[in-house]
């Protein structure tokens, strides 16, 4: 039997991350690796989606 190290929380973060970045991506959207560090940062629960969100606005200039 093998057992998952990932807490189901992470487990659920990783899989709205990768859901996020397959939209955007069937959208035409480029993800950066910038963009890609802050997901695995939101994955490990150090940032939430606000600071993700603003991070990215930060990065491109999106007021």
């Amino acid at each position: 039997m093998t057992v998952d190290a990932k807490p189901d929380q992470e487990r659920r973060r990783q899989r709205r991350l990768d859901e996020a970045i397959h939209s955007s991506e069937m959208e035409g959207a480029v993800i950066t690796a910038e963009l890609r560090a802050d997901g695995a940062r939101y994955v490990a629960g150090l940032i939430d989606p606000e600071e993700m969100l603003e991070r990215a606005k930060a990065r491109y200039g999106i007021g």
